[in-house]
């Protein structure tokens, strides 16, 4: 018995760096991307090759709009009352949607979140996206926030950028620590997530909150 369940986490720990892996190099892949100029073809054939989705126009999308979704996941298994995993492993799932219309890519949403040993979820992005009611154009290429998230105790971030972000913007809002879905010391807080957004974000607003998540962000080191 202890062999099997030894072959089991094994297995299940082989599964989930391959996952890690093949979500690094589909992010590596979408930051090339560019919002308002990247083409469907393009786009199609990214989807293809990492097994994404295919949503056509008027089915469960925006007017004039197709998506193309992608997703990686810790292997779990869902239930009634919620998602399980094997005991001592650690439940994350990151989503893609690459938005198109008029056969160009119109948006590049990547979405984490990570579930914490506490139940804390964290929950972080990376948003690329044309101007529009959205995103206003007296906002900055490049915006870091701190979503309001509802439901089970969370924690967010999130990088909004336009298709004028400069290299170093795209840079910054790209430098994702996958680390925080596969290794065993778990991350806390989306700033050991996206670390160089929040630097950028404690940047703009340098006074303390005093809540945890401030002080265990600004420690150093992290």
């Amino acid at each position: 018995m202890f062999v099997l369940v030894c072959l089991t986490y094994v297995c299940e720990y082989a599964m989930e760096w391959h996952r890690r892996e093949r979500l690094e190099a589909l992010v590596q892949s979408i930051k090339t991307l560019q919002v308002g100029v990247t083409s469907d073809e393009e786009v199609r054939a990214l989807s293809e090759r990492y097994g994404g989705h295919f949503t056509p126009e008027g089915t469960f999308t925006e007017p004039r709009t197709s998506t193309y979704s992608l997703g990686y996941s810790s292997p779990y298994i869902k239930g009634a009352d919620g998602y399980h995993t094997l005991p001592g492993r650690r439940l994350w799932i990151a989503d893609v949607e690459l938005v198109m219309r008029d056969r160009r890519l119109v948006r590049t949403n990547i979405r984490f979140m990570v579930m914490r040993s506490d139940g804390c979820v964290l929950m972080s992005g990376v948003d690329v996206v044309q101007r529009g009611p959205s995103y206003p154009p007296e906002w900055a290429s490049y915006e870091v926030f701190e979503p309001h998230v509802t439901g089970n105790p969370n924690e967010g971030l999130k990088v909004l950028l336009s298709p004028e972000a400069t290299g170093a913007e795209r840079d910054k809002a790209f430098r994702i620590n996958f680390s925080c879905l596969t290794a065993l010391r778990e991350c806390r807080h989306p700033c050991d997530v996206l670390p160089e957004a929040w630097r950028d974000l404690r940047a703009r607003h340098p006074g303390e909150r005093g809540d945890s998540m401030d002080a265990e962000c600004r420690q150093p080191g992290r």
